[in-house]
């Protein structure tokens, strides 16, 4: 039954879900965790989409099933059509065809770096299911139908402290993107244009040749002042 539901779980049910705005209240797994505790505190499908006010409960079943996701991917979901690292709900529904978190990961992070369309996510999953080729095979087989690559730089890190990971998990896809931005602007000195986003246990930054160069470079290594940078700023907080 909803009315077991709690005021603000429904809340931030209807402002993730039922609205069409660009910035909405949680993040796409966010708001299939959200979906999750509602059902286990007995509400159902058909509940749930009556709160927001869906025809039909496929849409709320599409997005519970994204907590099926590998946790390592999570995080660059979002809603619509958005820059990359973030995937869409499209996408990711596709990549949760894939049975292994290790190619769900790799199937990611080729989609971001070759800026595949969801048509070529598709394929990609597609083509590994059926020909059972090692991934990277069947990425290069993606990417040869195309006439022209555009080659971007995926740099995937650990946050390697537990007391981060903690605080990260206390807060929302907003704000910890709000925290990569703050730790790489502060503390990594003036870099080119890049853009990133930031999970609970990993965190993934984009650019091009020159931003990959320049992250490279750094003194102690790319994840280990991508590490000082967020503990300094949490420090601040």
């Amino acid at each position: 039954m909803i009315q077991n539901v709690s005021p603000n779980l429904r809340r931030d049910l209807i402002l993730s879900l039922g609205t069409h705005r660009g910035s909405r209240r949680l993040s796409p797994v966010e708001a299939a965790a959200a979906i999750d505790a509602t059902l286990k505190a007995g509400a159902s499908f058909s509940d749930i989409a009556s709160l927001v006010h869906f025809d039909s409960t496929s849409t709320i079943r599409e997005i519970h099933r994204l907590l099926q996701l590998s946790p390592d991917v999570q995080h660059l979901i979002g809603w619509g059509r958005q820059h990359p690292p973030v995937i869409s709900m499209t996408t990711a529904s596709q990549i949760g065809r894939l049975q292994s978190g290790d190619d769900q990961s790799a199937a990611v992070e080729a989609i971001i770096a070759h800026n595949m369309s969801s048509d070529e996510a598709r394929q990609l999953v597609e083509t590994r299911i059926h020909s059972q080729s090692p991934m990277p095979d069947c990425i290069n087989r993606i990417l040869k139908l195309r006439p022209r690559i555009i080659r971007k730089y995926l740099l995937v890190g650990v946050v390697t402290s537990e007391i981060v990971a903690a605080r990260l998990r206390d807060m929302t896809q907003e704000e910890r993107d709000r925290l990569l931005r703050n730790a790489v602007t502060n503390n990594l000195g003036k870099l080119p244009e890049w853009s990133g986003r930031l999970g609970i246990s990993r965190f993934h930054l984009l650019g091009d040749e020159e931003f990959a160069l320049a992250i490279k470079g750094l003194p102690n290594g790319f994840e280990s002042a991508m590490n000082f940078g967020l503990e300094a700023e949490l420090s601040r907080q």
